[in-house]
């Protein structure tokens, strides 16, 4: 059984480079982002690969339009706070948050993110203790009868953890999973509309050319301007033309050839995690994975991914016991800060030449821990024939 996406509330800064932070329902930070030209399925798909959004953030009193858009799109509440803040005041919420979850903003558009993902959280928190209040007080008054009805479960054969989630299940689980991604098959399918109808109009545009073209005149007479019907048809043309080659250059680099690279993205790195995406044949060999913490035991990890074939991984927050775990099976873990990644559809991105450079300078590291591995090697052996 596949554990229940978590629920989100979204901090954005939109612009040029946009920030986006994510934060669960108990204040658990989840993801911290940033990345140059991306659209809103780009976001979108960002969102629904960690969880189910069900609030977005602004730092700012009017909602920028962004923010509205994706809230439209996602079914979700918009919080924006009520006054204007301070640079040092944001500064200082985001620092003692950072502190806190052990991830820090490398720049202003996830400082603004963080800072509104965690007022918005700040907002709802008494709320939020009322709820769990509540359900403490209900499952108390439950207890009798979810224990027979489990205690049922079982002499079907169900396992009894099992057994209590299938009884806490309530009919709208998963509602707000379905709309989620409803709204993203309808982002998805409006961008097929688009490129349908652009390429419509250009086949249209052709077709007018053509036929005002067979309607001239043959002669030798010096020919005349060109009627206003042909003039709108060319100009059609030209700008459909020049929209489907922008499409085509925005997706070039990143198609079979390009000089980008896919990242595999896991978000928290834990075994189950690293497991099922195995499963999902999500994660096979020769990929690079990209997750956003280490969050399950260190070796473990390490291991989960060297069995999965993975030797390369990118992380956005440092570990420092997971990169020499890592390096002592001969694999490399590196840092995404200094890193030039780009989202596109969804997933990060790393140029060939970047990773290419970023390789050579953990080479020096992967030598030191392969003479400390030679060392503990032969020092073993030594014991061994002491003691023999």
């Amino acid at each position: 059984m596949h554990a229940k996406r978590p629920r989100l509330i979204v901090g954005v800064d939109p612009g040029t480079t946009l920030g986006i932070a994510a934060i669960d329902l108990d204040g658990h930070l989840l993801l911290l982002t940033s990345g140059k030209n991306l659209s809103k399925n780009d976001i979108l798909n960002i969102l629904l690969g960690v969880g189910v959004p069900v609030l977005v953030a602004s730092d700012r009193v009017d909602a920028p339009h962004l923010v509205s858009e994706l809230a439209a799109s996602l079914g979700s509440r918009i919080f924006l706070p009520s006054q204007e803040v301070a640079a040092q005041e944001k500064k200082r919420v985001v620092e003692e948050a950072s502190s806190r979850f052990e991830t820090y903003a490398v720049d202003e558009h996830q400082t603004a993110a963080l800072y509104a993902a965690v007022k918005a959280h700040a907002h709802f928190k008494n709320l939020f203790q009322e709820v769990e209040d509540a359900v403490r007080d209900e499952l108390r008054r439950r207890s009798p009868q979810m224990v027979d009805e489990v205690k049922a479960l079982a002499i079907k054969g169900v396992p009894p953890s099992r057994g209590v989630r299938a009884v806490l299940q309530g009919r709208g689980t998963g509602l707000s999973d379905q709309r989620a991604l409803k709204a993203l098959r309808k982002e998805v399918e409006s961008s097929n509309e688009r490129i349908s109808s652009l390429r419509a109009k250009l086949g249209e545009a052709r077709a007018e050319i053509m036929g005002l073209r067979a309607m001239r005149p043959r002669s030798r007479e010096r020919p005349h301007p060109a009627s206003v019907e042909l003039q709108e048809a060319q100009g059609k043309l030209r700008d459909a033309l020049h929209e489907i080659e922008g499409l085509r250059r925005r997706i070039e680099p990143f198609g079979p050839g390009g000089d980008w690279i896919h990242l595999c993205p896991l978000g928290p790195l834990t075994v189950s995690a690293i497991k099922s995406a195995v499963a999902d044949s999500y994660l096979v060999p020769g990929r690079i994975a990209y997750a956003t913490r280490v969050a399950g035991d260190a070796e473990r990890c390490a291991r989960g991914l060297a069995s999965a074939g993975i030797r390369t991984i990118i992380l956005e927050a440092e570990d420092a016991a997971f990169r020499r775990e890592f390096m002592r099976i001969g694999a490399v873990a590196m840092r995404a800060d200094g890193l030039q990644l780009e989202w596109r559809y969804g997933a990060p991105w790393i140029k060939g030449s970047e990773l290419e450079r970023a390789l050579k300078g953990t080479q020096k590291d992967l030598d030191i821990v392969n003479r400390e591995r030679i060392r503990d090697m032969i020092e073993s052996y030594r014991e061994e024939r002491s003691r023999g």
